[in-house]
C-alpha cells in the first residue's frame, strides 16, 4: 500500500552526503547561521534547484521554499520532503537539537498527520500561502557538531566553482558543472546529464561540437584539473581526491595520474 507519508519519511532516512556539494557545505558550517546562508546559496548546486528566502522578526527566523520561475507548484510530497531535510539534517548537526516553532504548508491538511507532528515536533499549518518554517532566532549562534574548518574551506571553494560554471553561458562549462555533481556517484555519462541540462543527448553532443569539443573528453580534462588543483592545495587526502573524482579507491586515481 502507498505510503501518504513517504516525502517526510524520505527526509528522515537522510544519509550525509544525500545532497553533494551542498550537503557538507551546511554540515562543515561552524554555526546554524552559516549553514543556513549556504543552504540560501548553494541549493542551485540541486539536480532539481529550490530557492530558498529567509527573513528575520523580532524573535524567530523565517525560512520560505519555493520553486524557481515557470516551475510547477511543489507538490505535496516534495514540500514535505523539503522542509522535513532541514528539520531532519538540523537535528543531525545542530548542537542543543533543532526544533522549528512553526511550519506552514500550501498544501490542504492530509486526513492523518501524526508524522507530521512527530517529525516536526510541532503541528504544521496547511493551506497556507507559502511552504515555510520559522526557528527561534536564538538558535542562529548555536555550533554545529558536524563543524569542520579544513573541509569547510575546501567544499566552499568547490562550491563557489560550481556556482560559478552555472552562471557561465557555455555549454561546456556547465557540463563541467553538472559532472562535478555526479562525479563522486559515479554517473558520468550523458544519459545521466542531458536531463540536467533539459536537453536531448543528441542536441548537447551538437552544441559541444559547436565549442570544439566532445562529452567524451569533458570529463576527462574535468578529472585532471580538479585533481590538479586539489593535490596543489595539499589539504585533502587522498582518499578524499579520488572520491571527489569519482574513483572507487585511490589506486585507480594515482594510476590515472
Amino acid at each position: 500500500m502507498p505510503d501518504p507519508d513517504f516525502g517526510l519519511h524520505t527526509a528522515e532516512s537522510l544519509k550525509p552526503g544525500a545532497f553533494d556539494a551542498l550537503d557538507y557545505a551546511v554540515r562543515s558550517a561552524p554555526t546554524l547561521k552559516v549553514a543556513l546562508e549556504r543552504l540560501l546559496r548553494y541549493s542551485r548546486l540541486t539536480p532539481e534547484p529550490a530557492i530558498f528566502r529567509m527573513s528575520s522578526g523580532s524573535s524567530t527566523i523565517h525560512i520560505e521554499h519555493c520553486f524557481g520561475p515557470g516551475s510547477d507548484l511543489p507538490c505535496r510530497q516534495e514540500a514535505e520532503f523539503t522542509l522535513a531535510s532541514i528539520v531532519v539534517i538540523g537535528g543531525q548537526i545542530v548542537d542543543g537539537g533543532f526544533k522549528p516553532v512553526r511550519v506552514e504548508f500550501m498544501h490542504a491538511k492530509p486526513v492523518e498527520t501524526g508524522e507530521h507532528a512527530r517529525i516536526f515536533g510541532v503541528l504544521p499549518g496547511f493551506s497556507s500561502k507559502v511552504n515555510s518554517l520559522e526557528i527561534d532566532r536564538a538558535m542562529l549562534d548555536r555550533q554545529l557538531i558536524t563543524a569542520d574548518t579544513l573541509l569547510s574551506r575546501i567544499i566552499e571553494g568547490h562550491a563557489e566553482d560550481l556556482l560559478n560554471a552555472i552562471a557561465s553561458e557555455s555549454v561546456t562549462e556547465e557540463l563541467r558543472a553538472a559532472l562535478t555533481r555526479l562525479l563522486p556517484q559515479g554517473r558520468c555519462t550523458i544519459s545521466a546529464v542531458a536531463p540536467m541540462a533539459r536537453t536531448s543527448e543528441r542536441t548537447l553532443q551538437r552544441k559541444l561540437e559547436r565549442e570544439d569539443t566532445t562529452f567524451a573528453k569533458v570529463p576527462d580534462d574535468l578529472r585532471h584539473d580538479l585533481g590538479l588543483r586539489y593535490l596543489k592545495e595539499g589539504r585533502v587526502w587522498l582518499a578524499e581526491i579520488a572520491y571527489l573524482l569519482g574513483y572507487a579507491e585511490p589506486s585507480p586515481f594515482q594510476r590515472a595520474f
